[in-house]
C-alpha cells in the first residue's frame, strides 16, 4: 500500500536533519563519516548510513553527490562544495 503525503511527512527524522546540515558546514563529508558522527551526537544506535541516506534523500536542503559525499544546498550552489574532508574544508570564496 502506498503511503499518503502526510504519512511519509510524519516520517521525517528533523533532529537528524539539523544534525546532518550542522555537520557539514565546514563542507562535504562521506555518508559513512555523518551517520557515525550524527549517531554519538544524537546518542541513537539507529542512526547507521541507511537512516542518513534516507534523510539525505528527504530533505531539500542536502544534497547526495554521485561520489557518495553529502553536501548542503547552499555550498553546492556557491560553489564551495569540493572533496570531502576530515571537518575542515578550505573554502576558495
Amino acid at each position: 500500500m502506498k503511503k499518503t503525503i502526510e504519512a511519509m511527512v510524519g516520517d521525517i527524522d528533523h533532529r537528524l536533519m539539523d544534525v546532518l546540515l550542522t555537520l557539514l558546514q565546514n563542507g562535504p563529508q562521506d555518508l559513512e563519516w555523518l551517520s557515525a558522527r550524527a549517531r554519538r551526537q544524537l546518542q541513537d544506535v539507529r542512526v547507521d548510513e541507511y537512516a542518513a541516506s534516507r534523510a539525505v534523500e528527504t530533505c531539500t536542503l542536502l544534497i547526495g553527490r554521485p561520489d557518495g559525499s553529502v553536501v548542503r544546498l547552499v555550498d553546492a550552489l556557491d560553489g564551495r562544495a569540493d572533496a570531502p574532508g576530515d571537518g575542515g574544508a578550505s573554502w576558495s570564496n
